[in-house]
């Protein structure tokens, strides 16, 4: 939902036309994904595969 504005400039026919709400949009946008937090790193030699799915309402991904 935060990246649908931004989404929207990328679109053939809209006008490029960068906005207090784009800037907002990306500044928060920003934060989330710079930001996350880790709940514990793990120690182990084994791999893990993460698993992603994406949604017109989200992202959701689990570690293996």
């Amino acid at each position: 939902m935060i990246a649908a504005l931004l989404t929207g400039l990328t679109k053939k026919v809209a006008k490029f036309e960068w906005t207090k709400k784009c800037e907002d949009a990306f500044l928060k946008l920003k934060k989330r994904l710079t930001s996350a937090l880790i709940l514990a790193l793990l120690e182990n030699e084994e791999y893990f595969v993460v698993y992603s799915d994406t949604s017109r309402s989200g992202l959701g991904c689990v570690l293996m």
